[in-house]
């Protein structure tokens, strides 16, 4: 189960911003970070990068495999008859 909870530190324990819908007791995993503007801060800024960076990916399945197939049909051929070492033959 996952369920996204916006809360502030009050100085000693992490507050809800409105109630949970969890059950007593049981432990739960969180990952703690600042939500300025929600994105790291300012676009563009090496913050909002590294906060872009760090979330979680927003593409589906399909996208993937959309980009794959690009990939796949964007590849060329061999080239032969190239001497990297020195030049065209």
């Amino acid at each position: 189960m996952t369920t996204k909870l916006r809360v502030h530190f009050d100085g000693r324990v992490l507050v809800p911003g409105e109630p949970a819908d969890l059950p007593n007791g049981e432990s739960v995993e969180i990952r703690v970070g600042s939500s300025m503007r929600d994105n790291g801060g300012e676009p563009g800024t090496p913050s909002a990068v590294l906060a872009a960076g760090l979330s979680e990916p927003h593409v589906s399945n399909e996208d993937v495999a959309e980009l794959e197939r690009a990939i796949a049909n964007s590849k060329l051929p061999p080239v032969s008859g190239v001497d990297f070492d020195g030049g065209p033959r």
